[in-house]
């Protein structure tokens, strides 16, 4: 365990350092390496609860005051409407326009954060739409990875790059998530 936060604190440490685009996209691989250990780190230490760890990343963004304490709620309130939707707990589509909604406000607030916005975004587009008589709308699984894979890769990047490093570590976080479910999901 401690092996694996030194490597998540070098490889933050050397994104930090980094200064063009080119050098921050050959770091991928290693920040998502470092995203899905904090992710273990924090699912383990949550006794595998994913509301749980989701609330301690979005903790670690709040402390850092890289979103507000209404972001922190929001971000909460749209994630567990997501995961119930998902476990089939509540009415699917009342949840796609309850988060939606959430999401197109933080889009109109000028104040709303980068990483919230970040955040907010890999939700809402975690949803598969289907058309026979009528469009379904179901929650795609894999997006619960892409979310918590945006919080921490986000509270991650943040402490070693700052607001630039919280988007990099956002972005890089929900794409290795939701490639990481999409692949359990398929049993691969």
């Amino acid at each position: 365990m401690k092996n694996n936060n030194s490597h998540t604190q070098a490889t933050f440490e050397k994104l930090a350092g980094l200064s063009s685009s080119r050098e921050i996209a050959i770091s991928a691989g290693e920040l998502s390496v470092a995203v899905r250990n904090k992710v273990d780190v924090l699912l383990t230490g949550n006794r595998n609860n994913i509301f749980e760890a989701f609330k301690a990343g979005m903790q670690e963004l709040l402390e850092k005051d890289l979103i507000s304490a209404q972001e922190f709620e929001s971000l909460q309130d749209i994630f567990r409407l997501f995961i119930d939707a998902i476990r089939e707990k509540g009415d699917v589509e009342d949840a796609f326009f309850a988060i939606r909604k959430t999401y197109n406000q933080m889009l109109l607030d000028q104040e709303c954060s980068t990483i919230a916005l970040a955040i907010a975004s890999v939700i809402n587009s975690s949803w598969k739409f289907e058309k026979s008589n009528s469009i379904k709308i179901t929650p795609e699984t894999t997006g619960s990875g892409a979310a918590v894979g945006a919080a921490i890769g986000g509270a991650m990047g943040a402490g070693f790059g700052g607001l630039p490093g919280a988007a990099v570590g956002a972005a890089i976080g929900a794409i290795a998530g939701a490639a990481i479910g999409l692949c359990n999901e398929k049993g691969v």
